[in-house]
């Protein structure tokens, strides 16, 4: 899969910042502006996860905050409503390519983790339901441990890993 024939502007900022013609930062306004307008925000330095009570409870590393685990209509809720359209203009499918260290934060209040294939999945329906790159055939495998890409996409969804995780550390 080549994520550069979607023709995304956010592809195209970042992949400035990939190739060393652009700096960081509207790379990162880029990000903030886009996870701001969906309510998405990616989390790289991951969040920790406790059962209490039976129930699955995660809480935010850096700012040591406690999210819920949304039952599944406000999963399904979020997903369709909220992380479709984000993969519609980012492209970001992080989890293809750092499945130990990444996570998503919806509505500021909902955190979303699953097992790779889950992921690989949600990618999958999204990509088919949006026709991406013109195909509608796509199948969990294509985006599992990142197996589809090509090696240019995947070094560009590593350049986004890594300035997200600098970003949550507090690096950049």
């Amino acid at each position: 899969m080549d994520i550069f024939k979607s023709g995304l502007k956010f592809v195209k900022v970042v992949e400035k910042f990939r190739v060393g013609v652009q700096d960081i930062e509207p790379c990162l306004a880029a990000i903030n502006d886009v996870e701001k307008k969906y309510g998405v925000r990616l989390v790289a330095s991951g969040i920790e996860y406790d059962v209490v009570d039976g129930n699955l409870v995660g809480r935010e590393v850096r700012n040591n905050r406690v999210l819920q685990d949304p039952d599944e209509e406000i999963l399904e809720g979020i997903v369709v409503n909220q992380l479709f359209p984000f993969l519609s203009e980012t492209n970001a499918f992080l989890w293809s390519t750092n499945p130990d260290n990444f996570d998503m934060i919806f509505q500021d209040r909902y955190f979303f983790h699953a097992t790779a294939r889950a992921y690989a999945s949600t990618y999958a329906r999204w990509a088919n339901e949006a026709g991406w790159l013109g195909a509608s055939n796509w199948d969990y495998r294509q985006f599992y441990y990142a197996q589809g890409f090509t090696s240019e996409s995947y070094e560009w969804l590593q350049t986004l890993y890594r300035m997200i995780k600098d970003r949550e550390v507090g690096t950049i």
